[in-house]
């Protein structure tokens, strides 16, 4: 496994992380909600980015990345 994969990866991620939040709503002000909302949110967002890359990975069958650096993904 190359580092090209990684940076293929990350390349496309960046910005579908982005996406993904704006669509969200998540980077506007949070007066009225909890800390533990705004968490959940947070972890949705990064789920369905995960999903994502996953999907773009299986359809294009050049990007290989491993389990361990996907779920790492999600938990930072």
């Amino acid at each position: 496994m190359s580092l090209r994969h990684y940076v293929i990866a990350w390349l496309l991620i960046l910005p579908t992380w982005g996406v993904v939040f704006a669509c969200m709503d998540l980077y506007r002000r949070r007066r009225n909600f909890t800390h533990l909302r705004e968490t959940v949110d947070i972890i949705k967002g990064s789920s369905v980015v995960l999903f994502i890359l996953l999907d773009i990975m299986f359809l294009l069958h050049d990007i290989i990345v491993s389990r361990f650096v996907a779920v790492s993904f999600l938990v930072c």
